[in-house]
């Protein structure tokens, strides 16, 4: 089945969805949603793939989140390296900063290390990188500035975006993109945002269970529930939802290297 829209950032494996996971997936299928469920660490990651060896339309990015390097290992990064030549391992991450509640420099230096290191993995092995990134921004743009001028092929997404225009600016100029999630939906100071941003730079996600769209608000978020973040950069855009649907398929189709 050829999906007609997808979720690139889900998070299914969490035991919030321990009691209808089938159920939720099978939502997805019904809908036409493709789903990419997004490590945090090594457990999550293998998590993640077995979701996506499961399922068809589902594609896994693994790596550790910035906020549980600190009881990481640096032999379960090796062990996290071992599946990056999995089918259907697509990208690395969610990698990157996050400072929010954080005053411990050393933690940041932890973090800055990991970004590092999954930065490196995927100019390796030639993946797109996942970023995460929470009241660090200066600090992640001069990291990856750094390895933009050493490889300029080096792709990148910025996840769960809700920054300003010149932010958006900042990222497209170098090259990157980013994507929107539900918050969209009822957070008028973004909808400058997205009409800003080219359509062939962004992408739809939920972070689920986070970030419930308008109509879902104070429920569980899931992939399916992406129909609605679509539906709004549509209605920003002034564009037929058919066309914003297809532009969004194929961004996601080019960024990760996958073919539906």
């Amino acid at each position: 089945m050829k999906p007609e829209y997808i979720d690139t950032h889900a998070h299914l494996y969490f035991d919030k969805f321990d009691e209808d996971r089938n159920q939720v997936i099978q939502r997805t299928i019904d809908n036409k949603v493709a789903v990419i469920n997004i490590g945090t660490d090594l457990d999550s990651s293998k998590k993640a793939l077995e979701l996506a060896d499961q399922n068809e339309n589902y594609y896994a990015v693994i790596g550790f989140h910035p906020i549980y390097v600190r009881d990481s290992t640096m032999e379960e990064f090796k062990d996290l390296e071992k599946l990056v030549k999995h089918p259907k391992c697509i990208g690395i991450g969610e990698c990157g900063l996050d400072y929010f509640r954080e005053e411990d420099k050393e933690f940041a230096e932890i973090q800055k290390d990991f970004f590092i290191r999954q930065i490196t993995l995927a100019i390796e092995n030639d993946k797109p990188l996942v970023i995460h990134c929470r009241d660090a921004w200066e600090d992640v743009l001069d990291i990856l500035k750094v390895y933009k001028e050493v490889n300029e092929n080096l792709r990148l997404n910025f996840h769960f975006f809700n920054q300003d225009i010149e932010r958006a600016k900042q990222i497209i100029d170098l090259g990157f993109q980013f994507s929107f999630t539900g918050v969209i939906t009822f957070a008028k100071e973004l909808e400058e945002v997205v009409t800003f941003a080219p359509i062939d730079k962004i992408m739809s996600e939920t972070d689920s269970p986070y970030a419930a769209p308008k109509r879902k608000r104070g429920k569980r978020n899931e992939p399916s529930f992406v129909i609605e973040v679509v539906e709004k950069i549509s209605e920003l855009k002034g564009l037929p939802i058919e066309e914003v649907k297809k532009q969004l398929l194929k961004n996601a189709e080019d960024f990760f290297g996958i073919k539906f």
